[in-house]
């Protein structure tokens, strides 16, 4: 879900645990001005406030939270996911980490950016941002985000 809705669903949901994904927001930014179109300083600001509503709902609210670093997910999809189903009290099964190529959920299949879903978990997108933005969209964002990296334990040396 979008992070936006997340006061909406604790309110309704009081009983409500929250799981979130953290990821290098170089990466980030790469990913949404490649993929979507969105321009680098745009997606560098939706990253940005994207993370700052995430650090502000953990402290002002009681829901539990738990973080999932992307970049740990995808090194070790197993390990994650049995934290995850601890944290949800779920029972964990390996079909939860195996990419699912029969779903029928339409907009896999129709959004280019949503295809990757029906593959193997990997781990090449880990930095491709660090790797492919050019010099002076680098020092933009860290500019922008350099602070925030820093403070989710990402690298500023971009």
């Amino acid at each position: 879900i979008n992070v936006g809705w997340m006061e909406e669903i604790g309110a309704v949901f009081p009983d409500a645990r929250f799981v979130f994904m953290i990821r290098d927001g170089v990466d980030v930014v790469h990913s949404h001005t490649k993929t979507l179109g969105t321009p680098l300083r745009e997606a560098a600001e939706t990253w940005r406030r994207s993370t700052q509503f995430l650090q502000e709902f953990r402290q002002n609210h009681s829901h539990p939270c738990r973080g999932v670093r992307y970049e740990n997910f995808v090194r070790d999809p197993e390990t994650e996911t049995r934290k995850l189903c601890d944290f949800l009290g779920l029972e964990f099964s390996p079909s939860m980490v195996e990419a699912d190529r029969d779903s029928e959920l339409s907009d896999l299949q129709r959004v280019d950016h949503h295809r990757r879903v029906l593959t193997p978990i990997t781990e090449d997108r880990i930095g491709v941002g660090h790797k492919a933005l050019a010099p002076d969209e680098k020092q933009t964002v860290k500019d922008l985000i350099g602070s925030d990296l820093r403070e989710w334990g990402y690298s500023t040396s971009i």
